[in-house]
């Protein structure tokens, strides 16, 4: 079980995770709500890239959250104690940057990741009674938040690696309006929008990540279900205007889902190059009533 705060060294889970003498494989492993900052790194496999302006990786490649074969992650039930609730927020945020001189790192799921044996994650939050602080809603919402407009349903089930962002803002508040930094389905995404029942952030990449062997590399071949919005975004000028490639821009995502698996993204990607591959399913179920208003200068006479 893991609790929130600043990693010098990688979170690595998975048969190649020894945790030392004595001691069992780290198999399995639980996260506490809260925002986890990681530095420190492990090498693995790189993800590919595709024809566009960013370059390939050669050798290895740095990752703070590790996740290899047998692995399995999953998110604490925040019903069960004190440590277990973290901050309040019933989620996770992974921040990945890099330790004082050296390397930025980001997340990894190998293709056998997910397939230790654990039980299954239940769809409705309260939809295993023995896990009441658990499912892929958050507190208040409207079951059984199935997705609209003829959307794939979300499995009632799900077997292998599950993370989710956090349900609430800074200090546990969620704010009324606007809501832009979260996501709802269901009919909860309708008018009047009663809760917020959505993750928030649950990965975010350094912006001055321009190190195209610390990029995220997620395979998902024992089944990957992420909760929230996904942000690797190379700019280290923001809020300002970002550099030309290839000085800028040179943050992406490999997302892979392999034969008889699924990966879920129930949330939004932001990256600069996205590739997709597998003969499985990659579902991403976004919001399609969200409307954003945006102000416009006009001249009148």
């Amino acid at each position: 079980e893991y609790s929130p705060g600043w990693y010098t060294n990688a979170i690595c889970v998975g048969s190649s995770c020894k945790a030392g003498p004595g001691t069992a494989d780290k198999l399995t492993a639980i996260f506490d709500p809260g925002i986890y900052y990681i530095t420190g790194s492990v090498k693995g496999n790189c993800g590919t890239t595709g024809t566009g302006c960013i370059g390939k990786p050669t050798g290895q490649c740095q990752y703070g959250l590790y996740v290899d074969s047998n692995g399995v992650v999953r998110p604490a039930d925040p019903t069960k104690s004190v440590a277990s609730a973290g901050d309040g927020s019933y989620g996770t945020l992974f921040y990945f940057s890099k330790a004082a001189g050296g390397n930025y790192n980001s997340a990894f799921f190998g293709a056998n990741a997910g397939k230790g044996t654990v039980d299954n994650f239940p769809l409705a939050l309260g939809g295993d009674a023995n896990y009441p602080g658990l499912g892929m809603n958050c507190p208040g919402a409207s079951p059984p938040q199935q997705p609209l407009g003829g959307a794939p349903p979300l499995p009632s089930g799900f077997l292998g690696d599950i993370l989710l962002g956090p349900c609430t803002g800074p200090g546990g508040t969620v704010p009324a309006n606007p809501r832009l930094n979260y996501s709802v389905q269901g009919k909860d995404a309708l008018p009047p929008y009663p809760v917020v029942n959505y993750h928030g952030m649950l990965m975010w990449d350094d912006r001055a990540n321009n190190d195209i062997n610390g990029q995220p590399s997620m395979q998902g071949g024992g089944g990957l279900l992420l909760g929230g919005n996904l942000y690797f975004h190379n700019c280290p000028e923001a809020p300002s205007k970002c550099a030309a490639p290839p000085t800028d821009y040179n943050a992406f995502l490999d997302l892979q889902g392999n034969p008889g698996s699924s990966t879920y993204v129930f949330g939004n990607i932001t990256t600069d190059e996205l590739i997709e591959g597998g003969t499985a399913t990659i579902q991403m179920e976004l919001n399609p009533n969200l409307v954003t208003n945006i102000l416009k200068v006009a001249l009148l006479q």
